[in-house]
């Protein structure tokens, strides 16, 4: 009786296995999701923007908005480490869309502790390392000070244009 039972279970188990064999063999295709930052508020940031060449940037910020589209920021402190150089901009308020970042109200821009440029509008192109006002501003360097309506500043090469500028030299006495 043991031999039958035996017989029938083996039996079973290669008429299973031969069925399974004939069949296409069932996939189950489970994708994950990359993750969705977008409508999500983030409060007291610090951020880095890191490469294999090191760190390219670093960013502070009070508070932080990602939408799909953009991201908001509010109260931005952020450096910007170039190769001869380090970049410092602050502003109330930065709307980041792509490559360009569009920097309003109370913005002031130092260049490696040598040139500050105050604006209340300024767009940056991190791509480029361009940055360009089409408000007035002001420049103070060394002893030499300039007020003017709009300006290019090319931050790889150290080169600044700008329009209808006032410039105040003074001098030691």
């Amino acid at each position: 009786m043991g031999v039958k039972i035996f017989s029938i279970i083996l039996l079973l188990f290669v008429l299973e296995i031969a069925f399974l064999t004939t069949h296409e063999p069932i996939t189950l295709d489970i994708k994950s999701r990359p993750l969705d930052f977008s409508n999500i508020t983030f409060e007291q940031i610090q951020a880095y923007i890191l490469t294999k060449e090191g760190t390219q940037a670093t960013l502070k910020a009070q508070k932080a908005l990602a939408y799909n589209d953009r991201n908001e920021l509010y109260k931005v402190d952020a450096n910007l480490y170039n190769p001869s150089h380090i970049d410092t901009i602050k502003a109330d308020k930065a709307i980041q869309k792509d490559e360009i970042v569009h920097l309003y109200s109370d913005i002031s821009y130092e260049s490696n502790n040598t040139m500050l440029l105050k604006s209340d509008e300024l767009l940056y192109n991190t791509k480029t390392k361009i940055a360009k006002s089409l408000s007035p501003f002001s420049l103070n360097h060394k002893n030499m000070n300039a007020k003017g309506s709009s300006f290019v500043f090319d931050t790889l090469q150290n080169i600044l244009h700008a329009k209808y500028v006032t410039l105040t030299l003074e001098e030691e006495k």
